[in-house]
């Protein structure tokens, strides 16, 4: 029997909402409820504060390198997104956390979907096929699009670690598709979520809930298990007004354990089962269902050798307003050996084997064939030698992989950093694909001869060779400054040729270079204030024999510039106060259209007070300077991002 979207989860979620009083009311209840401790102060202190400039310089990053390093030393423009500011922000998704990064660009494009990458290349309804998305070493994309679908990436935020934001390519060290940049998730470990906490959030844009509970297992393993449900309101039609088109709905749960020590052996396994229902005007509802499965065991044999090895299973369905269903499931195992090879020199080499299986039912076009099993396979290594007394480091590497579509691809990078106490700089340069997708290699329509548009058989990788200057430097305790300017030549872009039938092909070329740079300054150890953007330019271009229906522009949804400056206060020993203001300059729209979604400036606030140590309410203000606005899409398809008023509760126990 068919589910309606009133099936999922508890009741409260079908009204708009508890109303701000009976918080208020929760809030005095609880707060009464208990007699104050002696260290409340100081509890509350600890945990409001955020890390300093030097303290966060100093915390390790994995993504730039597939091992922990200090970030002030990373030869790459990453920027980390510390799990704490998802309370700080008021945060309910991750693309929400994600605009915290000065490097990508994020657009609404309708109630559950965002459009997110790096550097350029975006399409006018959100998709992006060249960023790279992990959540816990789990890739999440759709191998019928290449893109992310932001609706079913969800974690549960308070448990969330940190994100590692990367802009720029990674194939070396991350494979297929870390083309423009990659975006690293990574929870924490069941250790350090042990008792209980819940929240709830109402508001008029969303109303939410979560519950998570972890426990000791035995003396060296934990466990926690989590479930959590939102429901969503609609955008706007383009004409400002509220027609409830695109409002959706999830239920989501799961779970994480922990066991070992790093000599013996660490062993991680974790899941999570997601179901989401979108509604589309007159249309069918859009389904969208998921479960996976992980498991990690690593070990350090020596202070100069670990190895881990990991493996998930994922699997997927969406129905799209009943005209296409896809179900794909996803089998991956991956290896890694990382040695320390003499005083100067460190070897990381390992393999990856990924089998997907996905079905395909389609209606009024086909996807052939509509049942296909492809594997991605790779081997990678990497090499870093230290010179000139630890100050200056090359790293040299290199992935060869193979998939269904397009055969052996290579991918090296080449990283030569400088480090001196308080800066780094770096140079690299770097090449990144982005295989074919399933809608580029098996798309015909109509669903039988004869046929209008087809798929390209001999589409080939798209590419990108890069060239990359950065520095971080760190002029003064309280302030760090990174800037990096790149430089990316791609070849092969997708094209759609005006053959009889209509053909997927390669035929468009480009580039893009720009600046980016952010600003992290302590000004008192009350007041942090934040700054930083990018500025941009993109071109592209039909190769010779190419005429491309798109004229070269279909990938072209990307501002020139950004700028976002930010706040964070702490007041007293138990208030926060964060603000962000953002401006993004115009976005094109060569599709749905066409047209230009006009430049703006917005502004989001958070108020966060903790009552006690294990009791907080938030009261968050998002684009509070216009009624509504759009961010990405063609005219005939753009919907309006409205001002949303937000508050949560959270109790830990």
């Amino acid at each position: 029997m068919e589910t309606s979207p009133s099936d999922i989860g508890p009741s409260w979620l079908q009204t708009s909402g508890w109303r701000l009083s009976a918080f208020i009311g929760l809030i005095l209840l609880t707060a009464g409820g208990w007699a104050a401790e002696s260290d409340t102060s100081t509890l509350a202190l600890q945990k409001l504060k955020s890390m300093s400039v030097e303290e966060l310089l100093a915390q390790q990053v994995e993504s730039v390198s597939r091992k922990p390093e200090v970030w002030s030393e990373a030869a790459s423009n990453v920027f980390l997104i510390p799990g704490r500011a998802a309370q700080d922000i008021g945060a309910t998704t991750l693309p929400d956390l994600l605009r915290l990064a000065p490097n990508l660009f994020v657009a609404q494009s309708t109630s559950a979907q965002w459009g997110v990458d790096a550097r350029g290349f975006v399409r006018s309804n959100g998709f992006s096929n060249k960023l790279l998305v992990m959540i816990d070493g789990r890739t999440v994309y759709s191998p019928l699009f290449s893109n992310v679908f932001w609706d079913s990436t969800a974690v549960f935020l308070p448990d969330l670690e940190r994100i590692e934001v990367i802009s720029g390519p990674a194939g070396a060290t991350w494979g297929a598709n870390a083309v423009n940049g990659v975006i690293n998730i990574q929870s924490k470990s069941a250790h350090e979520t042990l008792g209980g906490l819940v929240y709830g959030g109402s508001g008029t844009d969303v109303d939410s809930f979560g519950v998570r509970y972890g426990a000791k297992i035995g003396s060296t393993g934990a466990m926690r298990a989590y479930v959590q449900g939102s429901n969503h309101a609609a955008t706007q039609s383009a004409a400002g007004t509220e027609d409830g088109f695109d409002s959706w709905k999830t239920l989501q749960g799961g779970f994480r354990a922990d066991w070992g020590d790093p000599t013996v052996g660490e062993l991680t396994v974790q899941g999570d089962a997601f179901r989401g229902r979108y509604d589309n005007g007159t249309l069918p509802q859009t389904r969208s269902d998921g479960a996976n499965l992980l498991a990690r065991w690593s070990r350090t044999t020596s202070p100069d050798s670990s190895f881990w090895i990991r493996a998930y299973h994922d699997y997927s369905m969406r129905d799209s307003q009943g005209a296409l269903t896809e179900i794909t499931r996803t089998s991956d195992v991956e290896f890694q050996h990382s040695a320390k090879i003499g005083d100067f020199q460190q070897l990381l080499w390992g393999a990856n084997y990924r089998l997907m299986s996905d079905s395909m039912k389609t209606v009024g076009f086909a996807i052939v064939p509509p049942k296909l099993d492809f594997v991605l396979g790779s081997i990678f290594a990497q090499h870093q030698v230290v010179f000139a007394g630890n100050a200056l480091r090359l790293t040299t590497g290199l992935r060869l992989e193979h998939n269904y579509f397009s055969g052996w691809e290579y991918q090296p990078s080449l990283r030569l950093a400088w480090h001196e106490p308080g800066q780094t700089v770096w140079i690299a340069a770097s090449r990144a694909t982005r295989i074919p997708s399933r809608l580029e290699t098996g798309y015909f329509a109509p669903e039988n001869p004869p046929y209008l548009v087809v798929g390209g058989q001999d589409v080939v990788a798209e590419t990108v060779d890069a060239y990359e200057l950065g520095w971080r430097s760190q002029p003064a305790k309280n302030l760090s400054v990174t800037s990096t300017f790149y430089f990316n030549d791609y070849d092969h872009l997708r094209s759609v040729e005006p053959t009889t039938p209509v053909t997927f092909a390669n035929g468009v070329a480009g580039r893009s270079y720009g600046l980016e740079m952010f600003v992290d300054w302590e000004v008192t150890p009350w007041w942090r204030l934040r700054a930083g953007g990018f500025s941009m330019n993109q071109q592209t271009w039909l190769k010779p024999g190419g005429a491309d229906l798109e004229h070269a522009g279909g990938e072209s949804s990307f501002p020139d510039y950004q700028i976002q400056l930010r706040n964070f206060f702490r007041i007293g020993n138990s208030v926060t106060f964060w603000s962000a203001l953002r401006r993004v300059a115009e976005v094109q729209a060569n599709d749905s259209g066409g047209g230009v979604v006009p430049a703006y400036t917005e502004l989001d606030l958070n108020l966060g007070w903790k009552i006690r140590p294990d009791l907080e309410f938030s009261l968050t203000g998002r684009n509070l300077l216009h009624r509504s606005h759009p961010e990405i899409g063609g005219l005939a398809v753009r919907r309006e991002i409205g001002r949303t008023v937000q508050t949560m509760v959270r109790l830990a126990f």
